[in-house]
């Protein structure tokens, strides 16, 4: 069974019991680097994404008898590796163990719920922030190192758009975490330390 696995937003707490026990049972757990590092003391044996995806992809293939973890931040439903395991493997041999993603931990610290929100990832593709700030009034964003706090401040006020806050959280769960509310202009000029998650609104 290949089990598609979300360890939640960084810090090994917010592990999932039921992600921990599959990670434990895995022959071979598949991860990156930092993936790798958070749920070391329950590997036997690992695998790490810089082998490339055509090495992984075959030698998952090759173990369809075994039991493989392919550990992913955050929420495993929410822009991980599981899409590339469905095209890899039949449906029937995956199991998909949800997690906590770095956004759920972002509301929560901010005390908002997330019903009407849209949330969006800059990782690996191109997104329409301004069109989902005119579909919504919350818009909860995974940045990457080209997409950075200032580089979407930067869109809005291209667009003109300052009438909505910031709210910048970096290195979250752990013990330096980070979590700004800024103006558009402010922002514009923030230099983030880390990957991090937006969230933007209207100022409450």
């Amino acid at each position: 069974m290949i089990r598609v696995i979300g360890i939640g937003p960084g810090n090994p707490d917010y592990i999932l019991p039921v992600a921990i026990k599959y990670i434990k049972k895995a022959k071979t757990v598949i991860g990156a680097d930092r993936h790798l590092e958070a749920v070391k003391d329950y590997c036997q044996e690992t695998l790490n994404y810089s082998k490339g995806f055509d090495y992984i992809g075959q030698y998952i293939q090759e173990h369809l008898d075994d039991d493989i973890a392919v550990v992913v931040s955050g929420d495993a439903l929410f822009y991980s590796m599981l899409n590339f395991v469905k095209r890899t493997v039949d449906h029937t041999k995956i199991e998909v163990i949800p997690g906590i993603s770095s956004l759920q931990y972002m509301y929560a610290k901010l005390k908002r719920g997330y019903e009407s929100a849209k949330w969006i990832s800059y990782h690996g593709r191109e997104v329409d922030v301004i069109q989902e700030l005119t579909d919504h009034d919350s818009v909860g964003i995974l940045t990457d190192h080209h997409h950075s706090p200032a580089y979407i401040a930067n869109v809005l006020h291209e667009h003109q758009i300052e009438d909505r806050v910031m709210y910048i959280g970096e290195n979250l769960s752990y013990e330096d975490e980070r979590i700004h509310k800024m103006t558009i202009k402010e922002a514009m000029a923030y230099e983030a330390k880390s990957l991090s998650v937006v969230v933007i609104e209207y100022d409450a």
